[in-house]
């Protein structure tokens, strides 16, 4: 007699199961892109990548000097020493790697707010996120959200299981990943806050319980962001966004460094912004737009549907964790009103974790809505099962299309200006200046990036002059917007094209690039 078989798994485990393979699966088709096409990195990118190549090369103190906190560009120092040349190559393959660590985490958060439910719905709710089109632009990006993601998504799951009653470890696991939050954003501390309010209101615990759980969340989170607090002399020293967008010069943190330290050559950060961005919107609907923007449209009509039924057909008696999310969540959106009445400027950049966080919210509700509706009649059951299969179809073409989309518009000109910044690089020494309406063509030449202001074409002659600026670089139409008088062919005693040639294959393929060298 042969050994008796396993029993075989119950059907929800096969169902979750499947629905996660299928998370993870959809998640690295649509970040996969991104590894592709490598794209020009963006004005972020350059700066982590510069911050975590003069960590590299022996200057960690600008970790904590900069006022990006310092975890992102610390993760990007290993990626400097496998590819010095071209950092960015392995850093959006750990970005890609971060994404499926957000999708893991989205469902540890879903089993962690419904641990009554079943988890092929906290399986559903990793699926949401695999296929949110934010989420999918961040899976292929060298910026702050690669790890913040996973980090507040998996501090969430601690914040639900605190706000259950979960002792010590939960708290100290809250505490923790809430830090590490923190090191790469200011507001990842948010979760933290709110457990430490959770334990201190939440009825049925002893004052000597919640001093125990109390005292597990702030060790773990004082010794992981006390001595970068304790360095900054603050909570944080991260310029509000909207004043670095009116940056027209050297960061006054980094001009003292003097003209021959090297950290000049890496990471002094130069802005500009076209003044026609700015929003004339009043303050509340700038924010309804940027929510529902970074929401996205499909995600949010899917989950206000899936929440009326809901509460049409049974009403809606959220758990304790489910009530700590929405408070993490009121207290991101007072944080956003205030950076938009303070500064006003929101990004989707700022609402991307509260997108990802409603995911496995709005899995559960879709989950309860189709055994609402099912409980009443086979019509109403089929009904239910397909409309969430299109909805959760629409999320995915919405994400497919952010996928692939951006990265077939204008492709010849970002090419162009990496080539034209590694041009640069072999044609003159390290630290010469560029200047340019962004630092992306400084990043690849290895030079000083300047901004170009809005002036004239005399005025950006004579500065470049004044700055030891050689070169200037950019799209035509980029530099036409700061330099309407910019010459198609500038007087030899002024500068000279060196790169594309004019008439060249390059210069026909490139989308108007256009390299100048500044006459002395």
């Amino acid at each position: 007699m042969g050994p008796i078989p396993p029993d075989p798994p119950p059907a929800g485990d096969r169902a979750t199961g499947r629905l996660l393979a299928a998370a993870f699966l959809a998640a690295a088709a649509l970040r996969l892109p991104a590894l592709a096409a490598d794209p020009v990195v963006l004005t972020d990118e350059t700066k982590y990548l510069g911050l975590a190549r003069a960590a590299a090369a022996g200057h960690p103190e600008v970790l904590w000097k900069h006022d990006f906190h310092p975890l992102t560009a610390t993760l990007l120092v290993p990626c400097v020493w496998l590819s010095p040349d071209a950092p960015e190559v392995p850093g959006r393959a750990l970005a890609f790697l971060l994404g499926l660590a957000a999708v893991a985490a989205a469902y540890a958060l879903g089993s962690a707010l419904f641990p009554d439910r079943p988890r092929r719905e906290a399986a559903l709710g990793a699926l949401l996120l695999a296929l949110h089109p934010g989420a999918v632009e961040a899976g292929g990006r060298i910026l702050s959200e690669g790890p913040f993601l996973p980090l507040v998504l998996g501090a969430l799951a601690a914040l639900a299981r605190v706000a259950e009653g979960a002792g010590p470890r939960a708290a100290s696991a809250l505490g923790a990943l809430a830090a590490l939050a923190y090191l790469v954003r200011p507001e990842g501390i948010g979760p933290a806050l709110v457990g430490a309010a959770a334990i201190l209101l939440a009825p049925g615990r002893g004052a000597a319980a919640r001093l125990r759980a109390l005292g597990a969340l702030v060790l773990p989170a004082a010794l992981l962001a006390g001595p970068y607090m304790a360095a900054i002399g603050g909570f944080t020293r991260k310029k509000a966004v909207g004043a670095l967008l009116g940056a027209g010069g050297l960061d006054p943190s980094h001009a003292t460094a003097g003209e021959t330290d090297p950290l000049r050559a890496v990471i002094v950060p130069w802005l500009g912004t076209d003044p026609g961005e700015s929003s004339e919107r009043p303050p509340a609907l700038e924010l309804l737009h940027e929510w529902t923007r970074a929401l996205h449209p499909v995600f949010v009509a899917l989950l206000v549907v899936a929440l009326g039924v809901v509460v049409w057909r049974g009403g809606w008696r959220p758990r304790r964790g489910t009530a700590a999310l929405l408070g993490w969540i009121g207290l991101t959106l007072l944080a956003h009103i205030w950076l938009l009445l303070s500064h006003g400027y929101l990004s989707g950049r700022h609402i991307l974790p509260v997108a990802a966080a409603l995911a496995p919210l709005a899995a559960s509700l879709l989950s309860r809505a189709g055994e609402l509706a099912a409980s009443r009649g086979a019509a109403w059951g089929a009904a239910t099962t397909a409309v969430p299969a299109v909805a959760v179809l629409a999320l995915a073409a919405a994400g497919a299309h952010r996928a692939f989309g951006p990265w077939r518009e204008g492709r010849g000109a970002r090419e162009g200006l990496r080539e034209a910044g590694l041009f640069l690089r072999a044609r003159g020494p390290e630290g010469t200046g560029v200047a340019s309406t962004s630092p992306r063509v400084a990043y690849y030449a290895r030079g000083l990036p300047w901004l170009v202001g809005a002036g004239s074409w005399r005025s950006l002659v004579e500065g470049c002059r004044r700055e030891g600026v050689r070169y200037v670089a950019d799209e035509r139409s980029k530099l036409l917007e700061r330099v309407p008088d910019l010459p198609e062919s500038p007087d030899p005693s002024d500068a000279r094209v060196v790169f594309p040639l004019p008439g060249s294959p390059d210069e026909r393929r490139r989308g108007g690039l256009v390299v100048l060298e500044i006459a002395r």
